[in-house]
């Protein structure tokens, strides 16, 4: 008995020792694997099971990752690639130099002179943005001489992957922002907002929360231009007869574009998670409840109302001037009508679309100086359905003047890339569209010459 109790307390130690060698040897072996590189693909799978992290705390892993590919993949061109090296060599590659602190990424506020700046222009990226992809509208508007009162501010607090975390919370820090802004500047006396994509319906729930009826300011600030680059006003839809249809699906041929039109929600929700529920009116109740009680309806849906929890329409009608920059084709992901705010019905009935003579190539309609303050688009009582939400949210939005700007890049490289060229988001691929970037800082300081004119205001 005594053998055999001392054999089996044997052959467990030997189990044991046998378990701790093999760990041993694989830790071994994962050391040789981190050495030969293949730990990018740890460095990957890493970044995918924490996209639910902070926005600073996936700037790292994605960093780690991107630098490890770099050492791996460079590894024969740059044998001894210092680890400041890798670092530099992925920044270079991102486009950007990505800090763990959100406030710090791309592109820091401009005072465009010495002063007195009593003009805070707020320019808003769109989803997976950031403060970087203005560096073209800042570039421009610095070569003017006539925007010494400007302080332009591009927004620091929505980058990459925060931007899926919904409309509302993306807004909430755009309010913080400006209001702390505001505080930091107290010569401040006008607001101007600029938003591309995304960023034209965070710009108008912020300044829906900002807006004080009683003074008919916003953030405390007289509120003077707003403009939006190829935003989905009305949401994103599946279905290609809406006005709010999402272009690559429509242009998918049968029987895949069906397919596409059922799984665009769901898949919205899932990789853009709750920014995808708001994109695409899912949010709240059902939309045909939602007309009956626009407080508990979709978000979008809310912000063409002034409703309880804040007065969005009154917020936006309070600006002097409002311009909308419609993508005619080549964009993927927003539809004519819906950056637009129009009916398709209507836009068909344009006459032609010839180009602007004499003006940026890519412009083939411009509503004129005075349609940004005193002409409403009217919508026929048909094309207004009360049954359907995108129609009502139409109606509501032309309440009040837009000059809408219509703009097809059809003659640049890739044309199919137009919801970028209209912002230049990155120089490198967007770069055809830096004159038509150039033609909206001519409409930005005419606006600006209008008002002053009109407002009796030398400052």
């Amino acid at each position: 008995e005594g053998r055999g109790t001392s054999n089996r307390a044997r052959q467990a130690a030997f189990l044991h020792a046998s378990r701790a060698h093999a760990r041993v040897f694989c830790a071994k072996d994962l050391v040789c694997e981190a050495k030969e590189g293949k730990e990018r693909n740890q460095g990957t799978q890493v970044a995918r099971q924490k996209m639910d992290r902070s926005h600073s705390e996936l700037v790292k892993d994605w960093k780690a990752w991107l630098g490890a590919w770099v050492e791996s993949e460079f590894e024969s061109v740059l044998p001894s690639t210092s680890a400041s090296a890798v670092e530099s060599t992925s920044e270079t590659l991102l486009g950007t130099n990505w800090e763990t602190d959100d406030k710090s990424v791309g592109v820091a506020p401009r005072r465009l002179s010495a002063g007195p700046h009593t003009h805070l222009v707020v320019l808003v990226n769109g989803l997976l943005g950031n403060s970087s992809n203005w560096e073209c509208f800042i570039s421009n508007l610095e070569a003017d001489g006539r925007t010494g009162h400007f302080l332009l501010h591009p927004s620091q607090t929505n980058n990459m992957f925060g931007t899926y975390e919904g409309i509302d919370v993306c807004g909430q820090r755009l309010v913080e922002e400006i209001q702390e802004v505001v505080a930091e500047n107290p010569g401040l006396q006008h607001i101007s907002l600029v938003g591309h994509s995304m960023g034209g319906l965070l710009a108008r729930w912020a300044v829906g929360k900002l807006y004080d009826a009683k003074k008919r300011t916003v953030a405390g600030l007289q509120p003077a231009h707003f403009m939006t680059l190829a935003t989905p006003h009305l949401g994103c839809s599946g279905e290609s007869a809406q006005p709010n249809h999402v272009p690559f699906i429509a242009w998918t041929p049968e029987p895949l574009g069906k397919y596409l039109e059922k799984a665009a929600v769901p898949f919205a929700g899932l990789f853009l998670k709750r920014t995808g529920e708001h994109f695409f009116l899912k949010d709240g109740l059902p939309l045909e409840q939602a007309v009956q009680n626009v407080d508990a309806g979709p978000l979008l849906f809310r912000m063409c109302h002034d409703c309880t929890e804040a007065p969005y329409l009154s917020a936006l009608r309070a600006f002097h001037t409002r311009t909308c920059y419609a993508n005619v084709s080549g964009d993927y992901l927003v539809a004519w009508a819906n950056s637009a705010i129009c009916h398709p019905s209507v836009l068909k009935t344009l006459e032609g679309l010839q180009k602007t003579e004499g003006g940026c190539r890519f412009i083939v309609s411009d509503d004129g100086l005075a349609a940004a303050t005193d002409r409403c688009l009217q919508l026929d009582d048909e094309l207004v359905s009360p049954s359907r939400t995108e129609s009502l949210m139409l109606r509501n939005l032309n309440s009040m003047p837009w000059r809408r700007v219509h703009v097809d890049f059809k003659e640049t490289v890739v044309p199919l890339l137009a919801h970028n060229h209209i912002q230049v988001t990155r120089r490198w691929l967007n770069w055809e569209g830096e004159e038509f970037v150039k033609e909206v800082v001519k409409h930005i300081l005419e606006l600006e010459e209008s008002w002053k004119v009109s407002s009796g205001d030398s400052t």
